[in-house]
């Protein structure tokens, strides 16, 4: 279902739906557009990490630098690295990521390509949070899976 905002949505509404999660600031429009683009930096750092992370253990080294590679190409990539497992529930836990940060980037390119959905901050606040969120599930899953996964070996997520 796409993000949309709510009928009946107004302006104010706009704003105090801004202010509820990250509060008060001078441009709104500027705010959420930085914050879109944190959230989406955290979530390309964490998809690279664990790029790196998985190469590293099947030891293939990846054509393509995975720097300039887009959110599909390093789901794809990351997808195709992650190792088979008989545990139901660790192939799951990151299909499940991988899937909604595919939907979330599909969004992304849909409100990117029409502009009337950008008249609303809501749809690129909510993105905003999503993908953090799923920066934050991806990571944990990759430390609680893979528990020779961590910071120090992968500073890429420290970004």
């Amino acid at each position: 279902m796409p993000l949309k905002v709510p009928a009946g949505w107004d302006e104010k509404q706009d704003i105090d739906g801004f202010i509820e999660i990250w509060g008060k600031t001078d441009d709104y429009r500027k705010a959420t557009s930085d914050l879109l683009q944190a959230d989406l930096d955290k979530l390309h750092c964490v998809l690279q990490a664990g790029i790196s992370y998985l190469a590293r253990k099947c030891d293939i080294l990846p054509v393509l630098p995975v720097s300039v590679m887009g959110i599909r190409e390093k789901v794809a990539l990351f997808s195709q690295l992650l190792p088979a497992s008989a545990e139901e529930r660790y192939v799951l836990r990151f299909s499940l990521s991988l899937a909604q940060i595919l939907w979330l980037d599909c969004e992304l390119e849909r409100i990117v390509r029409y502009p009337e959905s950008q008249k609303w901050l809501f749809p690129l606040y909510t993105l905003a949070d999503e993908f953090l969120g799923q920066a934050l599930l991806l990571e944990e899953a990759l430390r609680c899976e893979h528990h020779d996964f961590d910071r120090s070996s992968n500073r890429e997520i420290d970004r």
